[in-house]
């Protein structure tokens, strides 16, 4: 199935596409609220501004994706792979569900994760550099080696987390909730 095939058949309502093989599609700029892409590849997908609102990604391979400026907001990513060079700058992931995602080295510079999901998420070796955590629940999720230089982790629940070799430099944790968390250096936060 191409781009213009997915657009047309969701424009005749229809919203499940578990499973498709959407690989390199240009989706730019797309308005897909509530589409269901479960289990569909989308690697090498260009996704950027797409509207995503609310979209079903569970289990979505998204490796090397360009999603810069997508709007993910209430979107299901649990299991979702966005790895490789996914471009993911300004994505808009407000409330949205990234348990168990693996976003290990990924671009997360000034995303919105406000009270999003990452339960046991992956992000070992990604840059969250000026991310927007506030009140996100990271419980047990990898941070190893991440860069979250002046992101915003106000209100969130980091427990569990392991945050080894991660910077952290200039990051706002004001009521962050790291009991049990790894911190940089090794220690485990009591």
């Amino acid at each position: 199935m191409d781009a213009k095939e997915l657009i047309d058949r969701y424009n005749n309502g229809e919203t499940d596409f578990t499973g498709v093989d959407l690989r390199k599609a240009n989706l730019e700029a797309a308005k897909l609220y509530r589409i269901c892409l479960r289990n569909a590849c989308l690697k090498k997908a260009s996704l950027g501004k797409a509207d995503l609102r609310g979209a079903n990604l569970q289990g979505a391979d998204l490796t090397d994706a360009r999603m810069n400026r997508a709007s993910l907001t209430g979107a299901d990513l649990s299991g979702a792979k966005l790895t490789g060079s996914a471009e993911l700058h300004e994505v808009d992931f407000y409330k949205a569900d990234l348990s168990k995602a693996d976003l290990s080295g990924a671009d997360l510079r000034e995303v919105d994760l406000r009270e999003a999901s990452l339960r046991e998420a992956c992000l070992e070796g990604a840059s969250l550099r000026e991310a927007d955590l506030r009140y996100a629940s990271l419980g047990g999720a990898n941070l190893k080696k991440a860069s979250l230089r002046k992101a915003n982790l106000h209100g969130a629940s980091l427990s569990q987390a392991d945050l080894t070799e991660a910077n952290l430099k200039n990051v706002d944790l004001t009521h962050a909730n790291l009991q049990g968390t790894i911190m940089p250096d090794g220690t485990v936060n009591s």
